[in-house]
């Protein structure tokens, strides 16, 4: 955030939108540094998605903005006899209170899920790590990078993979034993395949 404004005021900007895209990381950041996203900073809007981390059945998300940018786009509906001020009109409230039943059950232990869930990643990184599959883990993460393995292991496992990479996002199902299992299909696929060289 800091060398986003350095820029902004460097380059004199004086108007910007500044918009968070959380997606998955908005709801671990705030459990692993509290003051990251903080609207006292020119932040205009976040949004997080609900079935991610929270994990909604049905694709949804939430945005947070300040109240006048909400006001520009409100208009009064004459049929429902209110204002709107969804994007587009969409009103699904079905998946509203799904979203609205998953945070009232577990926020009282959100903080405890994204720790495991860190600690986890952290310790997929280290594995990785001591078997040269050059992990890269940032800080605050819970997604874990390192060298592709086959088709068949990144079918196997639903990696996503680009190029020489592949990426893991160690959620709460994901337990280290099933994390150790994985490594060492890793590893056993590498040294067959040193075996045929």
């Amino acid at each position: 955030m800091e060398q986003i404004l350095n820029v902004l005021e460097m380059k004199r900007v004086s108007q910007f939108y500044i918009h968070v895209d959380g997606a998955l990381g908005g709801m671990l950041l705030p459990y692993l540094r509290s003051n990251w996203i903080d609207f006292n900073r020119p932040i205009s809007s976040l949004s997080i998605s609900g079935h991610k981390f929270i994990g909604s059945p049905f694709p949804c998300g939430v945005v947070i903005t300040k109240k006048h940018l909400v006001e520009a786009l409100t208009s009064d509906i004459e049929y429902i006899g209110a204002q709107d001020m969804t994007i587009g009109g969409s009103r699904n409230g079905h998946t509203s209170l799904c979203l609205w039943h998953e945070i009232s059950k577990r926020r009282s232990n959100f903080g405890l899920e994204v720790a495991d869930c860190v600690a986890k990643a952290e310790h997929l990184y280290t594995q990785l790590k001591l078997r040269d599959f050059n992990p890269f883990l940032n800080p605050y993460s819970n997604t874990v990078v390192f060298n592709k393995p086959s088709d068949n292991l990144v079918k196997k496992y639903q990696l996503a993979a680009r190029g020489d990479y592949a990426h893991a996002i160690i959620m709460q199902n994901h337990y280290i034993e099933f994390l150790d299992y994985f490594v060492e299909e890793l590893v056993t696929e590498k040294l067959d395949l040193a075996k045929i060289r």
